[in-house]
């Protein structure tokens, strides 16, 4: 009885993941016709035959769009669509298997000439494209500029270690609230900085 039950539990788990990629998958399409509508709805500038003065001022009505799609997210997904399909070329039926919220990141980097980079670093965590961006325009990654803000947020140093380690390393500890997730990365040849997620 018991194994018929861990069977049974283990495929309705499986239903409910494909259930959950089968939203996230329809969610992402929804992005993109979302921005495909409003961009073609201000290019067409249908605003105006239904009274508006603006495209803002028809996006933002609560007694229309504004009422069903909040602001940022319809600016956002008019931007990506503009850029990635109608500027990049590059198929909607491509642009569905990436996080819009990754999409935006690279958005404002992302030109005809660098686009298959740029693609490229969409593989990577949210936290491995922030740092990977901030090294492009020459800035300092998310950790550093926690660290630099004193031990706000988690950030502590470590002194001494050995200066000939390179690699990062992330490590669970077990607190009174359950885990947090550690990570050691390099900061300079004689020293490291711990950043810790609670």
């Amino acid at each position: 009885m018991t194994e018929a039950l861990q069977v049974m539990t283990s495929e309705k788990a499986h239903e409910r993941e494909q259930r959950i990629i089968s939203l996230a998958i329809r969610h992402a399409n929804i992005t993109w016709q979302l921005g495909k509508e409003i961009y073609e709805g201000i290019q067409e500038k249908c605003f105006i035959a239904l009274g508006y003065q603006t495209p803002q001022e028809w996006i933002l009505d609560p007694n229309g769009i504004g009422r069903y799609v909040g602001k940022s997210v319809a600016y956002r997904d008019r931007a990506l669509y503009e850029k990635f399909v109608i500027e990049l070329g590059i198929p909607q039926e491509e642009l569905e298997q990436y996080d819009p919220v990754k999409l935006e990141k690279i958005l404002p980097l992302i030109t005809p000439e660098n686009k298959d980079d740029m693609i490229g670093l969409l593989d990577n965590s949210r936290q491995d494209l922030e740092e990977s961006l901030a090294e492009l325009k020459g800035r300092k990654t998310p950790k550093q500029e926690r660290f630099e803000n004193g031990f706000q947020g988690g950030a502590f140093k470590l002194v001494p270690v050995n200066p000939g380690c390179e690699k990062i390393v992330t490590f669970g500890q077990r607190k009174s609230m359950g885990w947090v997730r550690c990570e050691v990365f390099p900061d300079g040849e004689k020293s490291f900085m711990v950043w810790i997620e609670g």
